[in-house]
């Protein structure tokens, strides 16, 4: 099939580089957003698919307003069969209806669970035991069209956001094989939702700061999800600190005061709602990540500093 590809962040990378080396199928372009000023210097800096797109000599379309009617008369003249949409914003029915195949999403969960934004996230926020990828023909819905295909990945107790996109990031290119196939086969009707729907709304900064009145398995959660990057963050001595990584402290303990940093065998422990969270790794604003051995000698342990709590 003659492919064209909507995408912008990395996570697409992959199945991009798989789709151009398939013989059976054509990437005639890519679709993506226009080259973004970043830092002082005001570099010019692509998309990640930009750069595959790039390297493997296929036309780019690099475009913020998709509905500018120039675009998409040159979209049309493609006279593409499918487009294939991988982390990239919503498309207007005069896009996703023009291919005779449509337009098939690749999303990051078990539809109808996590539609949205953040599916990744918030799966691990609620511990899930297991989240999958879910294709599916792109309507006015977001995230609901009729499925087409969908894989079971397992989330592990200790999985951070990373490890999790990164698995299914590598699942992708085999995924979306097998979903071309389904397709040119017209067995696409397969699948009956089992799973309840549920929302992936996008992150809010707001939502990034530690509340220590909540539960210390909660809190464990959150920083899973949002690790490495951006990262769940608390307030020490007035300045921002990162929370990289932490564990469950699972011993006896006299509880404080939610948000208190108490000291036990060189390990930085927080008091939480219920009991406490040891800090692994953590990153002061304006500094490199350290252990929480590393963070107790360099800051608890300076005898003109006193202060014991995370705000």
């Amino acid at each position: 099939m003659k492919i064209v590809f909507f995408g912008n962040a990395d996570f697409g990378s992959e199945t991009l580089n798989s789709l151009v080396s398939l013989n059976a199928h054509e990437v005639l372009a890519v679709v993506t957003n226009k080259d973004k000023s970043v830092g002082r210097n005001k570099m010019k800096v692509s998309t990640p698919i930009k750069k595959v797109a790039v390297e493997n000599n296929i036309p780019v379309f690099a475009v913020d307003d998709i509905r500018d009617n120039n675009f998409i008369d040159k979209l049309r003249a493609l006279n593409a069969d499918i487009f294939i949409v991988i982390a990239y914003k919503i498309l207007p029915k005069k896009i996703y209806s023009m291919p005779k195949h449509g337009a098939v999403n690749l999303h990051a969960s078990l539809l109808p669970e996590y539609r949205g934004a953040s599916p990744i996230q918030r799966c691990l926020i609620d511990n899930k035991r297991k989240t999958g990828l879910s294709s599916f023909y792109i309507n006015k819905a977001i995230d609901g069209g009729s499925l087409i295909f969908q894989k079971e990945i397992k989330v592990f107790p200790d999985d951070n956001f990373y490890d999790l996109w990164k698995r299914l990031s590598d699942e992708g290119p085999s995924f979306m094989k097998e979903t071309l196939r389904l397709i040119e086969k017209n067995q696409t009707k397969l699948i009956n939702a089992k799973l309840v729907e549920s929302y992936a709304p996008k992150i809010s900064k707001e939502e990034l700061l530690i509340d220590w009145m909540d539960s210390a398995k909660e809190i464990f959660h959150k920083i899973r999800a949002f690790s490495p990057y951006p990262c769940m963050y608390t307030i020490y001595d007035e300045k921002r600190v990162k929370i990289v990584s932490s564990g469950l402290f699972k011993e006896e303990h006299p509880i404080c005061e939610p948000g208190k940093i108490t000291v036990l065998e060189n390990k930085l422990l927080v008091a939480c709602r219920d009991s406490f969270i040891e800090i692994l790794k953590l990153k002061p604003e304006s500094k490199g990540v350290l252990s929480g051995e590393d963070f107790i000698n360099g800051f608890l342990n300076k005898k003109q500093n006193k202060i014991k709590n995370f705000n």
